[in-house]
C-alpha cells in the first residue's frame, strides 16, 4: 500500500503509474523513489488503476498509452467522466506524438517519452510531477480562499458591495442582491452611483475613497436606490480590500430603517428632553454613530448648528476627542461613561463641563446613537481649586 512506503515523509507526492510491462514498472519505481519526497504505487491496467483511484486519492498519475483492453486514453477519459481531476501524464513510447496531442486536448497536464538516457528522461519527468503536483496545490488553495471568501460574503447579514477606484461593481453578496432588487448579474454591469448618489468619483464619494484608500475606514450614513427607483436609509463602512495587486473598495450597508423610524419617534418625544435640559440647566445631545450631532437642546444648539461632527462644534477639532465617551459607548459598547471636560463658552471664556455619554437603543438592543449630557461644573471647580489651595 501507498500509505505504508516513506510512511514517515512529510507531505509526500504521492504517485500512481500504470503500465502493462512490470519489469518498466518496477525500474521506474526504483528510480523514482530515490527522490525524497516521491513515493509510488503501480496498477498493470486501466481497470485496476480505477480500484486503486477508489481507494485511496494521488496526488499524480503517469499512464502509458498502449495497454491491453484499454489505453491511456481509454482512462483519461474515464477519469473525466468521473470528475477526477488528478494531474494526469502520458509516459509513453516513442511515435506516440499524435495520441499526445490528443491527450492534452483532453485534459492531460503533460506528455513525456520514456525512451532515452535514463538521467534525461526520470530528471524530465521528475522535474514536472513537482511542477504539476506544485501548481495543483496552488489552485486547491485558490478555491479554498475562494469558498471561504464567497461563504463569507453570502452569509452576511449586511449587502456587501466591492468596486474598483471608478466605482464600478466587482462583487456582490446575496443581500446586496436582495436589498436593491437586482441580480448578481444586473449589478455587475452597474456603477456604485447609480445605486447610491453621493458614491460618485468627482463628489463627496470621491474623498470618501481616496481616504480608505490612504487606510482610513469611514462610516457615515445614506441613501441606496432599489429597482423600482424607491429609496432606503443605510449605514455604510467602507474598507480598502485587494484583489492581486489591485486596491477595491468594499462599502458594507446596512439596512437602518428600523433605526430611522425608532429616531423619528425619538424626535417626536425630544420637547420632553427639552424640559429635562432647562430643569438641570445642562446640555443635551443626540450623537449618530458618524458622530454628527443629530439633535440638542436649546443649550446646545448655541454652540453650533446640527448635522456637522460633534468635535467640530463643541470642541473646535478636526478629530475624534481623546477621551470621547460617545467613542466608548460605540466601540467599547460602555453603557455610561463619565468624565470632565475643559472647553469655552459661546463668549469664549473657559469652562468645565461633565460629560455623560449613554447608549440609545433601538428595539432589538442595537446601538442607533448615543445620548450626551452636559452639566456646567465651572463653579465645582473653582471651589475644588480653593480647598486645595486652602489646604496648602
Amino acid at each position: 500500500m501507498v500509505s505504508s512506503q516513506k510512511a514517515d515523509i512529510p507531505n509526500p507526492i504521492k504517485i500512481l503509474h500504470v503500465d502493462d510491462d512490470l519489469c518498466f514498472l518496477d525500474v521506474s519505481k526504483q528510480i523514482l523513489t530515490t527522490e525524497a519526497n516521491l513515493i509510488v504505487d503501480c496498477a498493470t491496467g486501466v481497470d485496476a488503476a480505477l480500484k486503486k483511484l477508489e481507494a485511496e486519492p494521488y496526488d499524480v498519475i503517469l499512464s502509458d498509452y498502449e495497454m491491453p483492453q484499454k489505453n491511456g486514453l481509454d482512462f483519461l477519459k474515464t477519469l473525466k467522466q468521473q470528475n477526477n481531476d488528478t494531474p494526469f501524464i502520458l509516459f509513453t513510447g516513442r511515435g506516440r506524438e499524435e495520441v499526445a496531442i490528443q491527450a492534452l486536448n483532453l485534459g492531460a497536464d503533460g506528455y513525456y517519452n520514456k525512451q532515452g538516457l535514463p538521467e534525461t528522461v526520470y530528471g524530465e519527468l521528475i522535474y514536472a510531477i513537482k511542477n504539476i503536483n506544485e501548481k495543483r496545490k496552488m489552485k486547491q488553495a485558490l478555491q479554498e480562499s475562494e469558498k471561504r471568501y464567497r461563504t463569507i460574503m453570502d452569509g452576511a447579514s449586511d449587502a456587501i458591495l466591492i468596486h474598483d477606484k471608478k466605482g464600478r461593481l466587482i462583487d456582490v453578496n446575496q443581500q446586496a442582491c436582495i436589498n436593491l432588487q437586482y441580480t448578481k448579474k444586473e449589478l455587475l454591469t452597474m456603477y456604485i452611483e447609480e445605486i447610491d448618489s453621493i458614491a460618485t468619483e468627482d463628489q463627496i464619494g470621491g474623498q470618501y475613497w481616496a481616504d480608505v484608500l490612504a487606510g482610513k475606514t469611514l462610516t457615515f450614513e445614506s441613501t441606496h436606490k432599489r429597482k423600482d427607483q424607491t429609496t432606503f436609509p443605510v449605514e455604510v463602512s467602507l474598507r480598502e480590500m485587494a484583489i492581486g495587486e489591485e486596491k477595491l473598495i468594499m462599502a458594507i450597508a446596512r439596512d437602518i430603517t428600523e433605526r430611522k423610524k425608532a429616531e423619528s419617534e425619538f424626535f417626536q418625544k425630544y420637547d420632553a428632553l427639552e424640559r429635562v435640559g432647562e430643569a438641570v440647566s445642562a446640555g443635551l445631545a443626540v450623537i449618530s454613530k458618524d458622530y454628527r450631532v443629530i439633535w440638542a437642546n436649546a443649550m446646545l444648539r448655541a454652540r453650533g448648528g446640527l448635522n456637522r461632527k460633534c468635535y467640530e462644534i463643541y470642541a473646535k477639532r478636526d478629530s475624534i476627542c481623546e477621551d470621547c465617551g460617545v467613542r466608548k459607548i460605540f466601540e467599547e459598547n460602555k453603557s455610561l461613561d463619565i468624565h470632565e471636560f475643559k472647553t469655552t463658552n459661546v463668549l469664549g471664556m473657559n469652562m468645565w463641563v461633565e460629560l455623560r455619554a449613554t447608549p440609545l437603543k433601538d428595539k432589538n438592543g442595537a446601538i442607533m446613537a448615543a445620548l450626551e449630557l452636559v452639566i456646567p461644573i465651572t463653579e465645582r471647580k473653582k471651589i475644588e481649586q480653593q480647598k486645595k489651595e486652602n489646604q496648602t
